[in-house]
């Protein structure tokens, strides 16, 4: 059963929690203190805890590091009274190689802990190895329930990686074991609907996309205070028009376009800002354009932490540039969306279900340089429609929280359970 679930769509109310041992494994490490307490990045922390609203019973299956716990830059996990939670310690993947001389233990541990649940929610990527791998084989020949989560496709992605026999092999490899998974699956939540529509031909179970986002509720602009954003940052007081780029400083995420594109403006006399914040393998390169652009004004800036920091820096701009040029669903639309900032990105199948043309944002067509410069000139020149356009992404980001995606998994999750 195919279908596509619109989150707007979805009511309010609470289904019955999940009370069946629930083992989630993820290639995103947690570390351990001296006591045994468990502590994650803060953006996973973010996501993770958000399971324990309905799912009572949650074993985590990830690489462990134990040792001294940096409590600055980690959050404690905290169970909510009557909820059960137990880890699963794996062995860390720093390499392909070593990955496989650990794979003796990975089996082990997994086939031991899989034997313990009825529920394993699994993926279908990662690196070095993806542990989907050697979990999702396991959860099917022991008769467990597969729930699977898609939020990516980078094998499919060329961008500055090699195409040589070893990648065209890895890929080949890596889309023939998806499609298997995805097609054996009790459930798969796919973030996107390309994903669903190339990797679920012939499966028997359900498969539903439900947007990322980690936006909370709390955090999304009432009307009137989007109104009073804009207020200033209206062109005649400002002066400007000021644009953000905010993600990862690699080719995937469209930086060299980006750059390219802004080097045409800057010959042609084009005047705005824009700032670019992140790190990644081009940041010199950002640094670059900083020193040879002359008529846009570009900065590159010291990175904020996720949350109100983040949300006060975007509510600076008139509109975030998203020039991503893969096929991933970009969670920067609804952070920018959140705030009443409207999102001009290329039209690829990442960004096409949830950036409105025209209405939201704008998306640019042809995934080149000249086209994204053509539609910054005239977003500059005709600023009139960021508001309006403003005005309506937050109306989209309200029905796309982080608790409306984890509702309408659970909603799912617990129909497909009670069939």
């Amino acid at each position: 059963m195919i279908s596509t679930i619109n989150s707007q769509r979805i009511a309010d109310d609470r289904p019955e929690p999940i009370t069946q041992p629930y083992l989630l494994l993820t290639s995103l490490p947690f570390f351990v203190d001296e006591i045994g307490g468990v502590w994650l990045d803060p953006l996973w922390h973010r996501d993770f805890v958000r399971h324990f609203d309905y799912i009572k019973h949650l074993i985590l299956a990830a690489p462990s590091k134990k040792g001294e716990v940096n409590r600055s830059s980690l959050v404690r996990v905290d169970p909510p009274n009557g909820a059960k939670f137990s880890v699963i310690s794996l062995p860390q993947m720093e390499s392909f190689v070593q990955t496989l001389l650990k794979l003796p233990i990975f089996m082990h541990r997994l086939w031991s802990g899989i034997g313990r649940v009825e529920i394993v929610h699994s993926g279908i990527v990662g690196w070095p190895i993806p542990l989907g791998w050697l979990a999702n084989p396991i959860a099917l020949l022991r008769r467990k329930r597969l729930l699977l989560v898609v939020e990516s496709a980078p094998w499919r992605q060329s961008g500055n990686i090699p195409r040589n026999l070893a990648n065209k092999l890895r890929g080949a490899v890596t889309e023939f074991l998806a499609r298997f998974y995805v097609n054996r699956a009790g459930i798969v939540f796919f973030t996107q609907p390309s994903y669903q529509d190339t990797l679920m031909s012939n499966g028997s179970g359900q498969g539903h996309v439900v947007a990322a986002t980690w936006i909370n509720g709390d955090e999304v602009l009432t009307d009137n205070e989007v109104d009073a954003l804009w207020a200033t940052k209206e062109i005649s007081q400002c002066n400007e028009v000021r644009y953000l780029f905010a993600s990862r400083l690699t080719e995937q995420k469209g930086v060299r376009v980006l750059l390219d594109a802004l080097h045409l403006l800057d010959q042609s006399g084009t005047r705005f800002a824009v700032d670019v914040i992140g790190d990644g393998v081009l940041w010199q390169e950002c640094i670059n354009a900083k020193l040879t652009l002359t008529n846009i004004k570009f900065d590159v800036l010291e990175p904020v932490p996720y949350g109100q920091p983040f949300f006060e820096l975007v509510r600076r701009y008139h509109a975030l540039i998203v020039p991503t040029i893969s096929d991933e669903q970009p969670r920067i639309i609804f952070d920018a969306n959140s705030q009443g900032v409207p999102i001009i990105a290329f039209e690829t199948d990442g960004t096409r279900p949830f950036v409105k043309n025209l209405e939201t944002g704008w998306l640019v067509a042809i995934v080149e340089a000249k086209a994204l410069a053509d539609q910054l000139r005239s977003c500059t020149e005709a600023p009139h429609s960021f508001q309006i356009f403003g005005n309506n992404s937050v109306k989209f980001a309200r029905a796309n929280t982080h608790e409306q995606m984890h509702l309408t998994r659970w909603r799912l999750v617990r129909k497909w359970l009670d069939q």
